[in-house]
């Protein structure tokens, strides 16, 4: 399945999003108000192509769905997600929140916790 939401002037896309479980490809280009993607994504096994272009969804967030979406479909987990999410998304204040936002969801969803996340790398 395929989704193209591009050039719609969105703001935010719903959480249930997630529930999508056979999208394969997202877009959401040119939607310049867009700052963040819905955590639900990283749910979806099946999603390989997630298209950002002229929004203000940092790269960084888009890369870690897509590679949270790569282990869960190779392992079936995401248990190494907290690590890469600290790696990846300390870069910035903007990016720092969007890495908390992206902790907090996913703590409701696996058996991590925040001081975990926080500690490692």
């Amino acid at each position: 399945m395929h989704l193209n939401l591009g050039r719609n002037q969105l703001k935010a896309i719903p959480q249930s999003i997630g529930n999508l479980q056979k999208l394969k490809s997202f877009r959401v280009d040119s939607n310049s108000n867009l700052v963040d993607l819905p955590i639900g994504l990283v749910n979806i096994p099946t999603l390989t192509s997630l298209h950002r272009k002229n929004t203000n969804i940092p790269f960084r967030v888009a890369d870690a769905i897509l590679n949270a979406c790569e282990m869960l479909r190779k392992s079936g987990s995401i248990n190494s997600l907290p690590i890469l999410l600290n790696k990846w998304l300390k870069i910035s204040y903007k990016e720092q929140e969007t890495a908390s936002l992206l902790t907090k969801a996913l703590e409701t969803n696996s058996s991590w916790t925040k001081k975990t996340i926080l500690t490692s790398g």
